[in-house]
């Protein structure tokens, strides 16, 4: 394996899924940590509308007023925007992201669905959500080995994610 910059790369220890992605169980006072650390960062560098947060245990994040891209503006110009955290977070990356379920379904988007795959939460389907299918392949997803506060920036994080979202947002899909 190659890291971004060309080097070799050794892996030490892989998440273990084989008892599937988890979602709502206690979470480990680091990942609790991390999560809130980027989550308020987010919220006063990019989310201009601010953000509604999981302040018990970090499940969740929701950008109400989120910016939809360009090729979205005939359907909505903003939509809140739910991103859940799996409990092995920041080990393993969301899975999928959410849109508030009166926004219709693009026909040039096959990527938005009323149901969700790939292990990724069902909750917030019940709750008026769809769900738009952002799948991190094992493996690509390379968050930061965290000792102290801030080291999370040297790895794949939330920033990452959003970066993620706002591209498949913007393609056509």
């Amino acid at each position: 394996m190659i890291d971004k910059k060309g080097n070799p790369v050794k892996v030490t220890s892989i998440p273990d899924r084989t008892k599937g992605v988890r979602y709502g169980e206690p979470r480990s006072h680091v990942s609790k940590s991390i999560i809130t650390e980027q989550v308020v960062d987010i919220a006063e560098h990019y989310l201009k509308g601010g953000v509604d947060f999981d302040e018990g245990n970090a499940d969740w994040m929701v950008a109400p007023k989120y910016k939809l891209p360009k090729i979205w503006e005939s359907i909505a110009m903003f939509s809140p925007l739910l991103i859940i955290f799996p409990t092995d977070y920041p080990e393993i990356p969301p899975i999928g992201f959410y849109l508030k379920a009166d926004i219709p379904c693009s026909p040039d988007n096959s990527h938005f669905f009323n149901q969700a795959y790939h292990d990724a939460c069902k909750d917030p389907l019940q709750d008026g959500w769809k769900w738009y299918c952002v799948y991190v392949n094992p493996g690509s997803w390379n968050p930061a080995r965290c000792q102290r506060t801030g080291d999370w920036k040297n790895g794949d994080n939330l920033w990452t994610y959003f970066t993620l979202i706002n591209e498949v947002l913007a393609s056509k899909g």
